[in-house]
């Protein structure tokens, strides 16, 4: 590493310390289908009781946690901040525990035939909306058909796409029946994902959604200011254990620093996403902190094509070579993330470690861009990024871009407002590459078969790659499943529409009387049923 190069990345960490916090029993006949989490176990600090207190037998106390952007509060509209709600105020029609396996929750039972066409799903008996409404297939039809109706993208959910003809039966209320003319292979994976929608709510029209909730969740929706704050509820007729808590009432904060503030003056009571040089700040008596190593949570930078200069595979090749992966881990997010390699973590069906690697080597990063027809400054590369999108992604954004300055390729960083988070998202964005991370919500190759890379964000044209795609969309899970899953990992390393970073660690902060949390395996569903306030 180049002195220049040391400089930069010191320079970072001393800013970095500057104010710089916290951001924004089933059964199934298919094989493999339950697939294990590969993030690892939950380590609490701080100076929690040495025996938590028991639950309480009603719900009791209040919590005020502290969170960043809520987009849209309906579900199928939601880009950023659905998190806070989708298993609280709603239910899916499965879970997923702590440790990432499926668990029953809407659906008591799933099953699948042979091949993937046709799903049916047992629902849970005598739940009812916090309308009144009862759970039956019906209520789950009637939210599929509003997630076709307004969700730009469906796939993104898990769900199929209309065109592949999809039958959904609802004949008998007890029972949701699926049937297809190609198979659904990750359909029970991805059914954590949906938030069922009353009925009731639903007869109210698009709309309706995004005025207020009505699940069947342990928390009823109470208030919901834009970009300030969520209240829930507790809904005490909920199916399940809990909910414990009285009341939980979200303050929706995007500055990092009022973050931290607010938990260090007992403000807020929960933070969810902690940088890691204020963990050893954190552990006393006053705070416990909770870190799980590498959940499904991984960090990119996503390569924008469209006819710019990185169009050109030996440009991609010669920013990937020019990122000192681990650097980024031990100096900017101080050892909070390991090393991979692979766009597909560990833990979801079919990942492997590709073949293709691009090891830190400035020279050759140098080399490529001359073997590109290509002189230094010819290439340019406009990163955006916000830390709404990965906790110290300021950060990361600077480090890589002087990683980039330093083998000649002109970049410059712009900090998105987290107001203005979805114009990322545009068609064509202004910018080159966005650096942020994918939460891996399916245990299965979700940013594979819903076409993230090459169909929602990167603009990737690769005939070989979409052939890939509908192949692992339409083949039911087995070794020519899992075969091309790995061709389309080998093809992403090779081809480079996103680079991959590190998986991430998650962190999580709340006052030393909150008990019954657990950090989410994928790194994002907040799950408040099983917290409550208590005394040793």
């Amino acid at each position: 590493m180049s002195s220049e190069h040391e400089s930069a990345l010191g320079a970072i960490d001393r800013r970095a310390f500057i104010g710089r916090g916290i951001t924004g029993a089933a059964a199934v006949t298919l094989p493999g289908l339950i697939a294990a989490c590969g993030g690892g176990s939950t380590v609490t600090t701080g100076t929690p009781a040495t025996k938590a207190p028991a639950p309480p037998g009603a719900p009791t106390g209040v919590l005020q946690p502290v969170f960043g952007v809520i987009d849209s509060i309906d579900p199928a509209l939601s880009r950023d901040g659905w998190e806070t709600y989708r298993a609280n105020v709603y239910d899916g029609l499965l879970s997923h525990s702590p440790k990432g396996e499926l668990v029953p929750a809407l659906a008591t039972k799933y099953e699948s035939s042979a091949d993937a066409t046709e799903w049916t799903l047992t629902l849970r008996e005598g739940v009812k909306f916090h309308d009144g409404a009862d759970l039956d297939a019906t209520a789950v039809l009637r939210t599929i058909e509003h997630y076709y109706a307004v969700s730009p993208a469906v796939t993104e959910l898990g769900l199929p796409p209309k065109a592949s003809a999809v039958e959904l039966d609802d004949s008998d209320p007890g029972v949701f029946k699926v049937k297809s003319k190609t198979p659904l292979p990750d359909f029970g994976r991805n059914l954590p994902l949906w938030a069922i929608i009353s009925p009731k709510l639903l007869a109210g029209g698009k709309a309706a959604p995004t005025k207020t909730m009505v699940g069947t969740g342990p928390f009823r929706f109470v208030e919901y200011t834009k970009g300030q704050s969520l209240t829930m509820e507790a809904n005490p007729d909920y199916w399940g254990d809990g909910p414990y808590l009285e009341r939980v009432e979200f303050s929706l904060v995007t500055d990092p620093s009022a973050q931290l503030a607010a938990l260090r003056s007992k403000s807020a009571d929960m933070v969810f996403s902690v940088s890691p040089e204020q963990v050893p700040q954190l552990n006393s008596s006053e705070v416990q902190v909770a870190t799980t190593d590498a959940p499904l949570a991984v960090v990119f930078v996503f390569l924008q094509r469209d006819g710019r200069p990185i169009s050109n595979p030996e440009v991609r090749q010669a920013i990937a070579h020019a990122i000192d992966r681990q650097a980024l881990i031990d100096k900017v997010v101080l050892g909070a993330g390991k090393p991979l390699d692979s766009f597909v973590p560990a833990g979801v069906y079919g990942a492997i470690t590709p073949k293709a690697t691009y090891p830190f080597d400035p020279e050759r990063a140098k080399q490529l861009i001359s073997d590109a027809g290509l002189e230094a400054g010819d290439v340019l590369v406009k990163m955006a990024t916000s830390d709404v999108l990965t906790p110290r992604n300021r950060l990361l954004a600077q480090a890589i871009n002087q990683m980039l300055q330093d083998v000649g390729i002109s970049s410059s960083v712009d900090d998105v407002d987290p107001t203005e988070f979805a114009k990322l998202f545009d068609p064509k964005p202004p910018w080159e590459t966005i650096q942020g991370d994918l939460e891996w919500n399916s245990l299965g190759p979700l940013f594979i078969t819903n076409g993230y890379l090459n169909e929602l964000f990167a603009e990737w044209k690769s005939p070989e790659y979409d052939a890939l795609v509908e192949k692992i969309r339409t083949t039911g899970d087995g070794p020519e499943r899992e075969q091309a899953i790995a061709d389309a990992q080998e093809l992403i390393a090779k081809e480079l529409p996103a680079i991959t970073l590190y998986q991430r660690q998650y962190t999580a902060a709340t006052q030393s009387d909150v008990y019954g949390w657990s950090n989410p395996a994928d790194g994002s569903t907040i799950r408040l049923g099983g917290v409550y306030r208590g005394k040793a």
